[in-house]
């Protein structure tokens, strides 16, 4: 599987609806073919337009990544989770980019179709920003940059004075979480790697008894990229004393 990007490859199609589509043959003289630059699960970035029956745009159109199969000649405007762009369909699968019903919205062609290859490249990005998760790697990618932040710690509550003339302290704040920032060739990576979001702390509760000293918080949790990196969560802050 192979991301592909050739130039002047543009085909007709008929009525493709929402679904696949079927090419029907180069649209102009000196096109290529699909069929002739891919192979079977080539992906590429292509538009798709509407045209009348004297060839000009209706108006409706669509950007989109999706899978070459040679039997049938065929494309598939959507791609498998996490492989192209970050655009997510309802099924959890890579579909439009961009088009005349919107970002994410697969436009509903009823005549004929213009389909060209476009030299685009999108970013692929994920983010997580809770609980664990798994990062896929993009079809096509050379380099993979990870960021991590990791939360601060809670911090502490302060003494509870005993009396107006008691010498008190507020709580100490909680320690800054860690980061990373790493530039990675994407050959030496796995095709996925859970990730790992930790839980920022929380504050120390206030003391309810005159007299008595702060609580501590809690400590962050740690964020990490399978077992090649780990940035730490903030330390808890401590309570006040006096």
């Amino acid at each position: 599987m192979a991301y592909q990007r050739p130039a002047r490859t543009a085909e007709l199609a008929s009525a493709p609806g929402t679904g696949t589509i079927t090419l029907a043959g180069a649209d102009a003289a000196g096109d290529q073919t699909f069929a002739s630059k891919f192979a079977t699960n080539d992906v590429c970035t292509f538009v798709a337009e509407a045209i009348d029956a004297a060839g000009k745009p209706t108006g409706l159109w669509e950007l989109t990544q999706g899978l070459f199969t040679l039997s049938g000649t065929t494309l598939t405007r959507c791609l498998p989770n996490g492989q192209g762009a970050n655009y997510a369909n309802a099924g959890g699968g890579i579909c439009v980019i961009d088009g005349s019903s919107g970002p994410g919205v697969l436009v509903n062609f009823t005549g004929s179709v213009r389909v060209m290859v476009i030299d685009l490249n999108v970013p692929n990005v994920q983010v997580f920003t809770t609980g664990v998760g798994t990062w896929i790697k993009p079809i096509g990618a050379t380099f993979v940059r990870v960021q991590m932040q990791a939360a601060g710690g809670g911090a502490g509550s302060g003494r509870r004075p005993g009396s107006s003339t008691e010498i008190r302290s507020g709580g100490a704040g909680g320690g800054g979480g860690g980061s990373c920032d790493e530039l990675l060739i994407a050959v030496n990576l796995p095709s996925t790697v859970t990730v790992t979001v930790g839980s920022p702390g929380t504050g120390g509760a206030s003391p309810t008894v005159d007299g008595s000293i702060g609580n501590a918080g809690t400590a962050a949790g740690s964020c990490t990229f399978g077992t090649l990196f780990t940035a730490n969560g903030g330390g808890a802050g401590g309570g006040g004393a006096t």
